[in-house]
């Protein structure tokens, strides 16, 4: 089984979701979240969102009944990110970062339902914003800045792009904080 899934046979609210993130607008319509990307881009985030459909197709596939925001909860992102940990980690980097920035242009408030989702779960009693965080807290850091970016800042910008922009920005940042800083202890 391919470990992607073609988008041909994606569920039909994901193929929903990714033609309203491209969408072009008219003169008084909204532009889709993701419509001002290249080609190259689009091809990129659509093959990495695909990988966490395929993973969720041998996985989980009764997940794929929910709708694309409802189905990124916490433990499935941690048991996907567990499944590629034979990857190097930027290629796992890639792969995360990418599905959740195509799914938080769809649903903005997504990155921080997962923070607070991680903040109250049982296996952090701490609280940290990620497991191992290194004695720097660069993670943590990087966590509360990402989210910030991706959320408060987005929702006060002037324009739709430069939300979008700052929802990229601020879910990439707040995903790298799951990455190794310096020799400290990474995820896998």
């Amino acid at each position: 089984m391919s470990l992607v899934l073609p988008i041909t046979i994606w569920p039909e609210a994901d193929r929903a979701m990714w033609q309203r993130l491209l969408r072009r607008g008219g003169p008084l319509d909204d532009n889709g979240a993701l419509s001002h990307l290249r080609a190259t881009s689009l091809a990129t985030l659509e093959h990495r969102y695909s990988r966490w459909l395929g993973w969720l197709v041998r996985v989980e596939p009764e997940s794929l009944l929910q709708l694309p925001a409802d189905r990124a909860t916490l433990s499935r992102l941690m048991a996907w990110l567990e499944a590629l940990r034979h990857l190097a980690p930027m290629s796992k980097l890639m792969f995360v970062s990418g599905t959740l920035r195509v799914l938080c242009a769809a649903a903005p408030k997504l990155i921080g339902a997962l923070s607070d989702a991680w903040k109250h779960s049982s296996s952090n009693p701490q609280g940290a914003a990620i497991p191992n965080v290194n004695a720097a807290g660069c993670s943590q850091v990087l966590l509360d800045a990402g989210i910030k970016l991706a959320t408060l800042q987005a929702d006060a910008a002037t324009t739709e792009l430069i939300a979008a922009k700052r929802r990229r920005d601020g879910t990439m940042v707040a995903s790298l904080s799951s990455c190794r800083c310096g020799d400290g202890p990474s995820l896998a």
